[in-house]
Order: structure tokens, then C-alpha cells, then sequence
């Protein structure tokens, strides 16, 4: 049996099979296997009876009860690993969250919050269970001593399943859940706050936060206080005394930092305007040809608003889509929208949430048809029926790795896996790549274009000036153009606003000698040191 462990070697290794185990044994499944005196959690990947030359060391223990990846994504791990000159076992390790990769090394730490009396466990996980409790701490050796057992991944996964522990490696990440504060009426005042403008007669900004809470509750089923001070103009202390007198709660809530809440009423699901619905109804000519679409739009024409249709065509037919985004950080409004729309069928994958969350996402991908939002990583998802992929701002920088191995394309690989998975491709942006829009020209893509504005908004006017003709003929003052300066002065005696970009830092960008074309570079790379007046000093930037 080939087992594949996530680690930087070239190839896999051989185990032999217990025979109480050989009925448990399945491509995709986890086993725990020994190698050079430490265990590791490796995924079966072939299942054969050839002799190996070397002697072999037999499995331990099979962990899970089914697979945790798919024939086609070890097919797309195979492709990463050779067309991007890595080790398959580094395309594991990055592929897999943090709760599925366990090593004799991983160190466990205790939940507190965890009543594990409440829990339906086994003697030997209430034992473990009971032990954390008082040592907070431990790692899979102690572990094994404590039980005088060798085999205890399979237990380890059920106590990390059930939250009584946690993998510590995944708490050095330093993320804290963004929590906020959300008023809601006492049980006594919901329906009715006339007794509590009763109560509130005396200060009117206290009568001001009741008729604003009731007013939010009505559109909002949680109503931060955020919120509500901005409506209002109250505070904590108006809030605090509002409690003190019963007519209010005070609760703190967890909150994405991706999805936003209580959103129907804002992002309302408008029809596709005529220009939208010609390119919606080109992709899906294109999609039947089974072409990858370069969607070119213009910002403000609508393309998540196409984005919305598609996916929604995809979910009814039972399949998943996956909406790859260069910067998952920066995208709230785009994942507002979705949700808006979607709801609980969105799931937004990054690399800020815990590894129990991780990992249910990671089992959502193996048998629930939703969307999955995120950022490159969400590539490596273990999609059961992948339908269609969507590529936002594909030309982004930010979906190239260059840190850890593989170092991969996030946008090519995605087209990699759509193709393997039979799934139809969209790559939406307003300013493509140039590889893009050359296989657009060649007509290896399909090219669609939205290049009108939505609604009424108009795209603004953009002229070039040329700086080294305006130099000749003497229309530049104090480096502006003649012509930048008129549109300025007349924008400002109108009433308008004038915004001006200095595309650089530092006085110059170049020292240089006009006798012999020397410039000052940078010692460590080509790039030539700017210079800063103010500090009389050269740096690189």
C-alpha cells in the first residue's frame, strides 16, 4: 500500500497492512504510519500486492471512516506537483488544513469552555479528556504513555471533533474572533416600548435610543450598537443606563470579518439589465463549446451581478461553485452580496479562520453542493461535483505563491482543475492579463465583453497629455501641464473637489551623471536608489 505523507520527500512510501485492517482500507482515507521514530497522519493513495524490495513497516491504526480527498483532487495534486517542480508531499501539506495533518510532534491543548461530562465518550477519550483538563497541555507521546497504547489518532480525531481539544499550532496564528455588540429589548418591552417611554420621559436621549432600537428591530434581527449610536447620537453610558433600568440587553456577538449580516435590504436582487443579459446568455453559449471565458468589463458594469446568475444556475442544478478572490480581506462587499443572495449555501474559506472550522468546510466540499468563496488556497477544496469556477480580478498579482512550495499560478491551476473536474470556467476582470487576452485572440478562451456602466453612472473622461511635447512648447508650469492647471482652476470656481496622484516617493526617482550615464543603483537589486531631498539620502524602494 502507498501511503503519501506531507512532507518535502519524492515520492511515496510503502506500508504493509495488518490483516484486522484490511477491510478499512479505501483510497483517500488517513492511516497512522511510523517513519524514522516519529508517526504521522498519510493519506492511502494505491492500494496493490507488489513485494517491495525493502523490508516495510506495517500501519498502525486507520483513522478515518472515509475518504478526506478525491481521486480527482490527488489528480490535480499530481499536476501542481510536476507542472510546478515540487514535491507532492509540500502540494499535500499546503493543500490540507491544519486539523487533518497530525504528527508525533503536534502538541494538544485543552478547551476550557468544553463541559466534557456533558459528552458521549469512550473510557480511554474520557480518560485523555479528564487529564487535559488538569494538564491543559500535551503532546501525542504522553498521550500514548497515559494509555499504554501506540495506536491513539483515531481517538485524538474524536476528541478534536467534539472541541475537547485543540491543535496549538493553529492558536499561534494569532487570530482573535472580531466580536461587537448588539442591543435588544428586554423581554417585558419587545412589541410594546411605551412603558419604556415611560420610563424614559425625563432624558430625551434615552427616549431617543428606545424609538431608534425599536425602529432598527424592525429591519434587523440583531442590531448592533454600532448602529444605534450612529442613528441616535447615544453612547455607552446612555446604553448602560438603559440596562440599569431593564429596558434593554446588552450581548456581545461573534461577527465575520468577511460576511455581512442582515444584508437582504440592501443588496436586493435587481433584473439583469439588456447589456448584462446579452453577456450572460454569450458565456452560456461559450460554457456549451466547454471554452474558458475571459468576461473584460468595465468597473460599475455589473459582473458579480452575472456572477450571481451563474452561480445560482449552478446550485439549483445541484452542483458547487467556487469564486476564487485575489484578496479575501478586501472583499466584503462582494461576499455581502453573495451572501445576500445565497445565504447558508456560502461558505467563505481563508486562512483567518481555526482549523475545526477548516476542517468542516473542508468536509462540506466532500458531499454539500454550495459556493465556496475565497482566496487561492480554496483551490485544493476536495470538490465532489464541481460545476463552475470563477476567477474575480484575474489578472491580480496576489494569486501567484511564492512562499512555501509549490510556488503555483492560482488562476492557471484553476483552470487545471475545472478541466479535470468537467466544471465550466469564468475569469472576470476590467483589466486583463496579457496572457488572458492573447489566449482570448488566439481563441483558446472565449472573449465576452460588458463594457457599459449599469444603470445611469457614466465613466469618467481620461486624456493623456504628452509632458516631453508640452516642455517644447512651453505650457508647463511648476510641472503641470497648461492644461491640468486650467481644468483645476476651473473645477474649483464651480464648487468642485480636484484629487491629484503623485505616482512616486521621494524627490527623484534617479541620480544620475550627465557626463557618463552613471545612476546610483541599489547594491541587492537593479533598481535605482530615489532620492529623498528632506533627508539628503538615497534609499531603495
Amino acid at each position: 500500500m502507498e501511503i503519501l505523507l506531507p512532507l518535502a520527500i519524492p515520492q511515496t512510501y510503502t506500508y504493509a497492512v495488518p490483516i484486522e485492517l484490511l477491510d478499512q482500507l479505501e483510497f483517500g482515507r488517513r492511516v497512522e504510519v511510523p517513519l524514522r521514530n516519529k508517526l504521522y497522519s498519510g493519506i492511502i493513495v494505491e492500494i496493490h500486492q507488489n513485494n517491495p524490495i525493502s523490508r516495510t513497516r506495517n500501519v498502525i491504526a486507520v483513522i478515518d471512516d472515509a475518504p478526506v480527498i478525491t481521486s480527482i483532487q490527488y489528480k490535480f495534486w499530481q499536476w501542481m506537483s510536476t507542472y510546478y517542480l515540487s514535491h507532492l508531499g509540500e502540494v499535500m501539506s499546503v493543500a490540507l488544513p491544519g486539523g487533518l495533518k497530525l504528527t508525533s510532534e503536534t502538541t494538544f491543548v485543552f478547551n476550557a469552555s468544553t463541559d466534557i461530562y456533558q459528552l458521549s465518550m469512550t473510557d480511554d477519550e474520557h480518560l485523555i479528556a479528564e487529564a487535559m483538563s488538569m494538564q491543559q497541555e500535551m503532546n501525542i507521546t504522553l498521550i500514548q504513555e497515559i494509555l499504554n497504547k501506540k495506536s491513539v489518532y483515531p481517538l485524538i480525531k474524536n476528541l478534536m471533533r467534539l472541541r475537547v481539544i485543540s491543535i496549538k499550532e493553529s492558536l499561534r496564528l494569532k487570530y482573535k474572533p472580531l466580536v461587537a455588540k448588539y442591543i435588544a429589548f428586554a423581554e417585558a418591552y419587545k412589541g410594546n416600548v411605551s412603558p419604556a417611554l415611560e420610563l424614559t420621559q425625563r432624558s430625551e436621549k434615552q427616549s431617543r435610543a428606545v424609538l431608534g432600537l425599536a425602529a432598527l428591530t424592525r429591519k434587523h434581527k440583531h442590531v448592533a450598537q454600532k448602529a444605534l449610536n450612529e442613528m441616535t447620537g447615544s453612547n455607552s453610558a446612555i446604553l448602560k443606563a438603559l440596562a440599569k433600568k431593564g429596558i434593554i440587553e446588552i450581548y456581545e456577538k461573534e461577527i465575520s470579518r468577511i460576511v455581512l449580516e442582515e444584508n437582504e435590504d440592501q443588496y436586493e436582487l435587481t433584473p439583469l439589465s439588456p447589456d448584462q443579459e446579452q453577456a450572460f446568455r454569450e458565456i452560456q453559449v461559450h460554457h456549451n463549446n466547454e471554452k474558458v471565458v475571459l468576461l473584460h468589463v468595465v468597473t460599475g458594469s455589473g459582473k458579480t451581478r452575472i456572477y450571481i446568475e451563474l452561480i445560482l444556475e449552478v446550485l439549483a442544478a445541484g452542483g458547487q461553485a467556487l469564486l476564487l478572490l485575489p484578496e479575501i480581506a478586501l472583499t466584503t462587499q462582494i461576499v455581502a452580496r453573495l451572501n445576500a443572495q445565497i445565504g447558508e449555501r456560502l461558505l467563505v474559506f481563508h486562512s483567518k479562520i481555526n482549523d475545526q472550522e477548516r476542517v468542516e468546510i473542508w468536509n462540506a466540499a466532500m458531499y454539500a453542493n454550495k459556493l465556496f468563496v475565497g482566496a487561492r488556497s480554496a483551490l485544493f477544496l476536495p470538490f465532489s461535483d464541481l460545476k463552475l469556477v470563477l476567477v474575480d480580478e484575474e489578472h491580480d498579482p496576489s494569486f501567484k505563491q511564492d512562499h512555501p512550495a509549490p510556488r503555483y499560478q492560482g488562476r492557471d491551476s484553476a483552470i487545471m482543475l475545472a478541466q479535470m473536474s468537467k466544471a465550466k470556467v469564468v475569469l472576470g476582470t476590467a483589466t486583463p492579463s496579457l496572457e488572458s487576452m492573447y489566449n482570448a485572440m488566439t481563441r483558446k478562451y472565449a472573449y465576452v465583453s460588458l463594457l457599459e456602466r449599469f444603470g445611469s453612472s457614466i465613466l469618467p473622461s481620461i486624456e493623456v497629455i504628452d509632458m516631453k511635447e508640452a516642455y517644447k512648447k512651453g505650457l508647463v508650469k511648476e510641472h503641470f501641464s497648461q492644461h491640468l492647471i486650467e481644468g483645476m482652476t476651473q473645477t474649483i470656481q464651480q464648487g468642485g473637489q480636484v484629487l491629484l496622484f503623485q505616482n512616486r516617493r521621494g524627490y527623484a526617482p534617479v541620480l544620475k551623471c550627465q557626463f557618463c550615464a552613471w545612476t546610483a543603483e541599489c547594491p541587492n537589486c537593479d533598481i535605482t536608489l530615489t532620492y529623498h531631498q528632506a533627508i539628503q539620502d538615497l534609499k531603495c524602494h
